[in-house]
């Protein structure tokens, strides 16, 4: 193995840093590597394997935990959950949407020369993602409510005009119970 002339130290929090002579290439490529994988536990994005930050969590668990729990309308779910599962829903169903757009509008404009069953194939997708997704969402947001105090059936506020979806979102918004409520334990203080 070829010696290379810095040394690197991984700081956690600032980074690599190249110090004196004497590290192989293979320990300076775990290094960078395991600069990297700090990286990305700070983002979320990979679990921190020396359990240094216990508090950092990773995003895509907290959206999985709710397919997880796909036909359960019982207990209680934490704001986290409940918006993390909302905005990852989100921004999938609009990838997909745009997607189907550009390749809708893009068909009309060269003549429509093969686009219209890749359009179909995507709207396809895009409703079985819908379908996939509506009752974990339901199920979220019926244990969100539950967190509030509040009976599932709450959720039906949101059908009446304006007025509905504005009560249903400062629910949504609103801290659980701190204490045991008629719906389960705090979820807040349950491990996670």
């Amino acid at each position: 193995m070829s010696r290379i002339a810095s040394e690197v130290r991984v700081n956690e929090r600032q980074g690599v840093f190249l110090m004196g002579p004497s590290r192989s290439l293979q320990e300076l490529c775990g290094a960078v590597a395991a600069s990297a994988a700090n990286v990305h536990a700070g983002f979320g994005l990979v679990p921190s394997s020396s359990g240094a930050h216990p508090e950092k969590e990773i995003v895509m668990e907290w959206y999985l935990a709710t397919f997880r729990k796909y036909f359960d309308f019982n207990g209680r779910a934490r704001r986290k959950e409940y918006w993390i599962f909302t905005l990852i829903n989100f921004l999938i169903s609009m990838v997909l949407y745009t997607v189907l757009m550009v390749t809708s509008f893009s068909g009309s404009v060269d003549g429509g020369l093969g686009t219209s069953s890749i359009s179909l194939i995507l709207s396809s997708v895009l409703v079985l993602y819908w379908l996939a997704t509506f009752l974990p969402g339901l199920g979220v947001t019926v244990r969100r409510l539950h967190d509030t105090g509040r009976s599932g059936w709450w959720f039906f506020i949101g059908l009446i005009p304006l007025i509905g979806g504005i009560v249903l979102l400062v629910y949504l918004c609103q801290d659980g119970a701190p204490e045991e409520n008629r719906y389960g334990a705090n979820p807040k203080q349950a491990a996670w």
